[in-house]
């Protein structure tokens, strides 16, 4: 949220329905679906997405919108780096977009719009109402029920933790590997000199381990090629996501769209789904590298890709 002030130019509501004080979040927490509905019906008719505060004003509720256009950047974004006063007893983001359905791509989009909320509790709800259909309302306890952008950056700006990660640095360290070599390889086909593709090692060393593995013990850098599959999941288990997240926010590792600052206020959880979510399809990366390398070199980094498990079932 930008400017990171406490104060925010808002529009205000008050809830009188809650039956004791707003500032026992246990009481805030019962009347959570009540109040995330409130929320809906206030932000349905907006054009603009907005940023919701829930703070309390003696023995009421009262809500402050803010429109994210005036800070730049989509909700989310508007949140990023922000801390929330002592005072705010919940933050929320509502705003619009269009539903598409994976599982039916030929199924006409429809606008819908989304108010999801969270106290200082650490409870949460959503309300998602689809154009035509009525609301759809939950309610859930602890940051496991919805592990994504909205929830991490509302809970962040509370100072709660997220979900923590679900799956580690493999797939991270594969796609700058694997993306490296597409850069080379691009590079080769550039240059008229060039007549033959990488071969087996010259691929293998521009994997990040090799890379950390060289400047320690240079001496084991052909037993490094012939098993890098193996270290690429040592280097996955020393590189965690706690460390690179460290180093993100130190300005020693860089990540497209997370600058140091957002870096260090996420915590290890939310920075691993913002990264994973961020990346290239493997199916697809691996295909296009193996179309540009010889088949013995292509086939090699194909199965390398296979035995660190993040194929899933092949294409």
């Amino acid at each position: 949220m930008a400017p990171k002030t406490p104060t925010v130019r808002t529009t205000r509501r008050r809830l009188r329905a809650l039956d004791a004080p707003a500032t026992d979040l246990a009481t805030l927490d019962e009347h959570l679906p009540r109040l995330a509905g409130v929320i809906h019906e206030a932000t349905a008719a907006f054009d603009r997405p907005q940023l919701v505060r829930v703070y309390a004003k003696g023995e009421h509720v009262e809500l402050g919108f803010r429109d994210v256009d005036d800070l730049g950047g989509n909700a989310v974004d508007a949140l990023c780096g922000f801390t929330a006063p002592a005072t705010w007893l919940g933050v929320g983001l509502a705003t619009g977009g269009t539903a598409r359905w994976v599982d039916d791509p030929d199924a006409p989009p429809r606008r819908a719009h989304v108010v999801h909320l969270v106290t200082r509790s650490g409870a949460s709800a959503n309300v998602v109402q689809l154009e035509g259909e009525e609301p759809k309302h939950t309610t859930e306890h602890g940051p496991l029920a919805y592990a994504g952008r909205a929830d991490d950056a509302c809970r962040r700006a509370l100072g709660l933790p997220t979900a923590p990660p679900s799956r580690s640095t493999l797939a991270l360290w594969a796609t700058v590997w694997l993306e490296r070599v597409l850069g080379t390889e691009i590079e080769r086909l550039a240059s008229p000199a060039t007549t033959m593709t990488s071969s087996w090692q010259e691929v293998a060393d521009l994997h990040p381990a090799i890379e950390v593995l060289l400047a320690a013990e240079p001496s084991l850098h052909d037993e490094a090629v012939r098993r890098l599959a193996r270290l690429g999941q040592i280097h996955a288990e020393v590189q965690t996501w706690s460390a690179v997240r460290t180093a993100c926010a130190a300005g020693r590792w860089s990540w497209p769209d997370i600058p140091p600052a957002w870096a260090e206020w996420l915590d290890d959880g939310a920075f691993s789904r913002w990264v994973l979510q961020s990346l290239p399809d493997l199916h697809d990366l691996v295909a296009t590298v193996c179309e540009l390398l010889s088949g013995r070199v292509g086939r090699r980094v194909a199965s390398t890709v296979r035995a660190w498990h993040l194929l899933g079932s092949e294409p």
